[in-house]
């Protein structure tokens, strides 16, 4: 939480099987971000995750990715476009079920 209110930026991972209580952190998270006016993005690998998140789309939708992931895949963000304003001003992505994903999928995000 602290990363967020003071802007600093990091990358946390948690692994857990199902049941775990996962998608209870996630929510937990967001609600108070969300609450101090801040963007909270969530998004899964999968579109049955992608349910049970508030406001949760699939990676392939939120971020325009293709679903047959290569070596050469990229976002396909317009830089001066809605989206590409929406992630400059997100101040936490919530990224579900991230090990089920190719790691084209960062490459293309980053």
């Amino acid at each position: 939480m602290s990363v967020v209110k003071e802007n600093k930026g990091d990358v946390f991972f948690v692994y857990g099987y199902g049941e775990m209580g996962k998608t209870f952190l996630w929510r937990t998270i967001y609600a108070p971000i969300r609450y101090d006016g801040h963007i909270v993005l969530n998004f899964a690998s999968s579109s049955i995750s992608s349910l049970l998140l508030p406001d949760g789309r699939t990676i392939y939708s939120r971020l325009i990715l293709q679903f047959e992931l290569t070596e050469d895949s990229l976002c396909k963000i317009n830089p001066d476009g809605e989206l590409a304003s929406l992630l400059r001003k997100t101040s936490l992505i919530i990224w579900d079920e991230a090990p089920m994903v190719r790691k084209h999928a960062f490459e293309a995000l980053d």
